[in-house]
């Protein structure tokens, strides 16, 4: 009876040890997927991605460390949308072996070459991109903008036509590219009031808000003159 009731205690004995060991796989496992969301619990439609662009190397010394933009459909939930980040960047550092990597993702009106309008995922040790150097374990970390769950508005339409003003007074300049307003970049000074039709608008994400730009058709001294004028210097007549 003794004896088997000491055999009985070593089963019971390893059986303890069995159930703490899987424990400990289980909350390390729990510790590496970080906060995101597994992209497992939805489909692969819901979590869905493109890459416009090549995937970048941005390692320093030994380490390796890469980034990769995305362009993530409209219309998804926080919990899709925080998976579709989890997916992207594990499948990143799947295929790169990279020690840390870094997704930036886009809707699909931005400029994937510009600021990221949806936010960005960081499956690094700790989830942190600067502690790439780390032993740590591997976490997902992402950041999500309220601008993609904000439905965008244009009170202005396409082929519209507007009053230019100038909020600071002066004159309007026009620039011949969306992006700049150096002296070389200027086609013409006109003076506020002068009407002008809408023919092209870019957008941009400036956090939680749209950086809106137009392309104004007008006419100066008797000549067509087609420029680009900043949001607030149009308005609806």
């Amino acid at each position: 009876m003794i004896q088997c009731g000491r055999f009985s205690f070593v089963l019971i004995g390893y059986f303890l040890i069995a159930v703490v060991g899987c424990g400990s796989d289980s909350r390390a496992a729990e510790e590496s997927a970080g906060s995101a969301v597994s992209a497992s619990i939805f489909s692969k439609e819901q979590t869905s991605y493109l890459r416009p662009s090549k995937i970048e190397d941005v390692s320093y010394g030994n380490v390796k460390r890469v980034s990769q933009r995305i362009i993530v459909p409209l219309g998804r939930t926080k919990d899709q949308l925080t998976a579709t980040l989890d997916r992207a960047a594990r499948e990143l550092a799947q295929e790169t072996r990279a020690k840390a990597v870094m997704v930036f993702a886009y809707r699909p009106q931005d400029d994937p070459s510009g600021q990221y309008s949806v936010r960005r995922a960081v499956y690094a040790p700790n989830g942190r991109w600067e502690e790439a150097a780390s032993s740590a374990p591997m976490r997902i970390s992402v950041d999500l903008n309220d601008l993609y769950f904000t439905p965008t508005k244009y009170p202005i339409a396409i082929g519209e036509t507007v009053r230019l003003k100038a909020p600071r007074g002066g004159l309007i300049e026009l620039s011949k590219g969306y992006g700049s307003w150096t002296e070389k970049d200027i086609i013409a000074r006109v003076p506020e009031g002068t009407d002008a039709t809408i023919f092209e608008r870019r957008s941009e994400p400036m956090g939680n808000q749209e950086f809106v730009r137009y392309r104004v058709r007008m006419t100066d001294h008797g000549s067509q003159v087609n420029g680009w004028v900043h949001q607030n210097n149009v308005e609806i007549q």
